[in-house]
């Protein structure tokens, strides 16, 4: 499998973004996959309290 950094730029993108980890999981019995709303919240620096990364960086 081939992967590469691109931007989100619509929706198709990003429903492809957050579903990657199934993609990378998917042979893993033991991967339980996380709901999509506790994911898109990991990445929304508003509801993301937790990592201080989003006090100090910007999303591209």
């Amino acid at each position: 499998m081939n992967y590469s950094i691109i931007k989100v730029t619509d929706k198709k993108l990003e429903v492809e973004f957050y579903d990657i980890q199934a993609r990378l999981y998917r042979d893993d019995l033991n991967w339980i996959r996380p709901l999509d709303v506790e994911i898109k919240r990991i990445f929304d620096p508003k509801k993301n309290k937790i990592l201080p990364y989003y006090k100090i960086a910007e999303r591209l």
